[in-house]
């Protein structure tokens, strides 16, 4: 059953690690991205505290990026 003393409002702890690199290539800056590198299974803090399923969405797994900026 339920239990009346639990912290209705309790989070799981999660860690996550990202790696953010720029360089400076040609006129502009080249960026390079990977989030959550270890592809941990999480879900945010606004969905733990959601009161149904129906808003309980995992976190993002590992996501790459790559950009090139030229500022003038």
């Amino acid at each position: 059953g339920i239990d009346p003393t639990a912290d209705p409002f309790g989070q799981t702890e999660y860690f996550l690690v990202d790696l953010i690199s720029t360089v400076k290539a040609g006129p502009g800056t080249l960026r390079f991205g990977v989030e959550n590198l270890l592809n941990k299974q999480y879900a945010t803090p606004f969905n733990q505290i959601s009161f149904t399923n129906s808003f309980y969405f995992a976190g993002r797994g590992t996501t790459a990026s790559i950009g090139y900026s030229i500022y003038y």
